[in-house]
């Protein structure tokens, strides 16, 4: 039986085609002018918290006090960064984030992301959680740099353009601008050195069905190749094809429970050791 999808409350923003959307956890997510989504209606804050930052392995690296270095496809609201950000300054651990994204978001919009108050979260999940007591301080200091970008955003070169800046003492973080449909191992070699890799990929383009120039074997390939051995990419995205072709890649390929109230399953592809 098909699951009822209940009305959510969207608002306009002043100038722009896109519209907020109140997702189940009390969180905001952008819906673009066709409609689409950037996260799940069940809960956009819970989704990047389970699906990427705990599901790649980050936070237990953070845990066990491990700097980490994360690959984002899809930028977008920057939510998974800033959940990613509080878990690092609670743990005291650095993490390097590179996060590739087309279309920077107008300051204005990042303003009325209303991440920071945690009182609309559910208590057992702060509990759970406790470095998420930590987000309205990493949205601040986000805000603090993200002029920088939207900057950078207006002078393009292609293939990408880098912009470095930092969120708080432990987030080094790096917006690359361009197309990431046509992203490619070397656009790491600035940042990272020759040969460097990531400790996990947060894999949260726009779904195959609306963007699937993001779903290619080409660019799963270089996707997965960033990886070190041990490193995980993760996604909301478990359909059977993109499955077996991260299979075919040599990944360890697996399904685990979606957020509570969100998706049934979510995907893990892990790279042998």
């Amino acid at each position: 039986m098909a699951k009822n999808i209940p009305e959510r409350d969207t608002f306009l923003i002043e100038d722009s085609p896109l519209r907020w959307m109140i997702t189940d956890d009390g969180s905001r997510t952008l819906i673009d002018a066709c409609g689409e989504t950037f996260h799940s209606g069940c809960g956009a804050l819970s989704e990047c918290l389970v699906v990427y930052l705990v599901n790649s392995g980050t936070l237990g690296r953070l845990e066990r006090r491990l700097s980490s270095c994360v690959l984002e496809f899809g930028l977008g609201t920057c939510t998974s960064l800033l959940v990613t950000a509080a878990a690092a300054n609670y743990f005291h651990t650095s993490v390097t984030y590179i996060g590739l994204e087309a279309n920077v978001l107008p300051m204005v919009v990042l303003e009325q992301l209303q991440l920071p108050d945690t009182d609309f979260l559910p208590a057992e999940l702060v509990a759970e959680f406790p470095f998420l007591t930590q987000l309205k301080d990493s949205h601040a200091q986000l805000l603090g740099v993200w002029k920088q970008v939207v900057n950078a955003a207006l002078h393009v070169e292609a293939p990408v353009t880098r912009i470095a800046t930092r969120v708080g003492k432990f987030v080094q973080l790096h917006v690359l601008i361009g197309d990431a449909t046509r992203f490619q191992q070397s656009w790491l070699t600035p940042i990272l050195g020759e040969g460097a890799s990531c400790d996990a990929v947060y894999f949260d383009p726009f779904s195959p069905q609306t963007a699937p120039m993001f779903w290619r074997r080409e660019l799963l390939i270089e996707a997965t190749q960033v990886l070190r051995a041990g490193g995980s990419l993760t996604s909301y995205c478990v359909k059977a094809d993109v499955r077996r072709l991260l299979s075919d890649l040599g990944l360890h390929v697996s399904k685990t429970a979606g957020p509570i109230g969100g998706k049934r399953e979510v995907l893990i592809a892990t790279k042998p050791e």
